[in-house]
């Protein structure tokens, strides 16, 4: 499993507002992403990407695969149904199966306590997996 990058930003204030610069930034250096999570936060996603300067095309959960296929950032719910693109943006709040398809995974964690329990669990999670996350605070990107 080893080759999978994951890295880890804390101490996030607005986890959302900071995904859609990554994204952004991203999408800039020419990597297609992928964002899995609910589709509540995924919508709210695809709103901040819209208030950003500069369009970043992106494909909402259930959108048509020709959409997908055009889109630098796709939005998926269901890791099922996953693009397997280089980089993932994971908001599910838990460890995705088939991590290996993904050369790189980021993780956001907000300033939150439940959040901070949440991201050390993942945190130990990855590296049960043999992994070595980097570990980046807010402001990294």
């Amino acid at each position: 499993m080893g080759s999978t990058a994951v890295r880890f930003y804390t101490g996030l204030g607005d986890r959302l507002g900071f995904a859609a610069r990554l994204l952004r930034k991203a999408g800039r250096q020419g990597l297609q992403a992928e964002v899995l999570g609910p589709e509540p936060v995924l919508v709210h996603l695809s709103r901040q990407l819209w208030s950003l300067p500069g369009f970043q095309a992106h494909a909402l959960p259930g959108a048509a695969e020709a959409q997908r296929q055009r889109s630098s950032i796709v939005l998926s719910t269901d890791v099922q149904s996953s693009a397997g693109r280089p980089l993932l943006l994971n908001l599910l709040g838990i460890l995705p199966a088939n991590l290996e398809r993904w050369p790189q995974v980021v993780e956001l964690i907000t300033d939150e306590p439940e959040d901070v329990l949440r991201g050390r669990r993942l945190y130990k999670a990855y590296v049960a997996l043999g992994l070595q996350p980097e570990h980046l605070a807010a402001g990294a990107a």
